[in-house]
């Protein structure tokens, strides 16, 4: 799967770096991988031999006797390494048992990740767990979001975010327990890979920070990103705690991604009944209301839900076809005065010519339920598409389109199978019953 020595000793420019520092030595034995059973040549400048290059101040990965990387600007000074911090140099806690340098490493594991196929999720992972095994924990978590892009559930990249502890300036700067702001700060910034390492990290510091107490005040934080970062803890950490919280981002955030975070939350219950609450949502009389329930039951992936979207389906179809609002007309107009005429009065040797003012009326009539017609159509047009995209997402028919008639007619033909699955709410208890009426 990766380069062999052989295979990097003949590769041409590509190896150039490995090859200048190799120089006209012997080659030491090679360093074999236990993780891939790879074979990489040893750097010269990775012999605890050469005190030169140990002294050197380099970006180096030094292993450690616990079994921990320390990545850092080091040097070997005084018969002890030691690490840069600013301007200062202070000692390295612990016992080095080895090192190599930043840049070799890098270097290897670049030619590693190139012999990898684009859609190989499972190699990729492996090798993150190699980056990180040696201490390159940046580089894994860049190569698992390369996984999370493509397969979001990918249960290997998963598992290796849950599993293994990544260092918290691998995460993000600044991170501290005693200031939940910087957690909440770098689950909203972070990418996917590193959204889900911090959720793990909280996980494991449940002994002395509240970990219940943080979701729940984030969940209802200002920022949408902070709210979308406490959903994904809510459904990894404590999801039957926060159900009801779950549910009431699921129907009633504004941003869909908190909304979908909260559906999945749903969706990991793995109870259909979790999801009753979102069924009942879809009778509200506000319409953001109805599209969000409708998305977050296509997101929530229950079968059970299927009997209800079609129940509002039918209601839509024949909601859109009745005229709404009272018949009124509205007049805009303007009004011209002008002289018309005179009116003449002859008295004793004088006339007098009296004006006849007339008026002239212009201007236009609208039909004022034709305008609330119109709007209405475009509310109930947004929430069918609502509908229809969870249908698909739920049924896997990606061939119906938005015609509630096409719907209809699959339903007629396919509800006995979803029929089976029930759910609670009371849209889900009439929802046979309303879409028999809507026909």
């Amino acid at each position: 799967m990766f380069l062999g020595i052989t295979t990097l000793l003949s590769i041409g420019p590509a190896a150039a770096p490995v090859l200048l520092l190799l120089g006209s030595r012997p080659a030491p034995p090679p360093i074999v991988d236990p993780l891939t059973g790879a074979l990489f040549p040893r750097s010269v400048a990775s012999q605890d031999a050469c005190v030169d290059a140990r002294a050197a101040d380099r970006k180096r990965i030094l292993e450690l006797a616990d079994g921990t990387n320390l990545r850092a600007r080091t040097r070997f000074q005084d018969g002890a390494w030691q690490r840069r911090e600013g301007r200062d140099w202070v000692p390295v806690s612990g016992v080095v048992t080895g090192f190599v340098l930043e840049s070799d490493l890098v270097s290897r594991s670049r030619l590693m990740a190139a012999e990898i196929g684009k859609s190989d999720h499972s190699a990729r992972t492996v090798l993150a767990g190699w980056l990180l095994r040696k201490g390159l924990a940046a580089e894994a978590l860049a190569e698992l979001d390369t996984v999370l892009a493509a397969e979001p559930e990918h249960a290997g990249a998963l598992a290796l975010l849950r599993d293994r502890e990544f260092p918290l300036e691998a995460l993000a700067s600044g991170l501290r327990f005693d200031q939940p702001e910087t957690l909440a700060i770098a689950g909203a910034q972070g990418s996917s890979a590193v959204r889900e390492a911090l959720v793990w990290t909280l996980a494991r510091e449940r002994a002395h920070f509240d970990v219940q107490g943080f979701v729940a005040a984030e969940l209802a934080a200002p920022q949408f990103r902070r709210r979308a970062f406490a959903a994904l803890a809510a459904r990894r950490l404590a999801r039957g705690t926060f159900q009801k919280a779950l549910t009431d981002r699921a129907v009633l955030d504004t941003m869909g991604l908190v909304r979908e975070e909260a559906a999945l939350g749903l969706r990991d219950l793995a109870d259909a009944n979790a999801v009753g609450p979102v069924v009942d949502a879809l009778g509200s009389r506000f319409p953001a209301v109805r599209r969000n329930a409708a998305e977050s039951l296509g997101n929530a992936g229950y079968a059970a839900a299927v009997g209800p979207l079609m129940a509002n389906l039918a209601h839509l179809r024949a909601a859109s076809g009745a005229p709404s609002g009272v018949r009124a007309h509205l007049f805009i107009g303007f009004q011209t005065a002008y002289v018309g005429d005179y009116d003449v009065e002859i008295a004793q040797g004088a006339s007098i010519a009296n004006p006849v003012v007339s008026t002239q009326t212009s201007g236009i009539v609208l039909d004022v339920r034709a305008q609330a017609q119109l709007s209405r159509t475009i509310t109930l047009a947004v929430e069918r598409r609502e509908v229809v995209e969870a249908l698909q997402k739920l049924t896997g028919q990606n061939d119906l389109g938005e015609d509630p008639s096409a719907w209809l007619a699959w339903w007629e033909k396919n509800r006995a199978q979803f029929e089976a699955e029930r759910v609670l709410g009371t849209q889900g208890d009439v929802a046979a019953t309303k879409a028999d009426e809507a026909q």
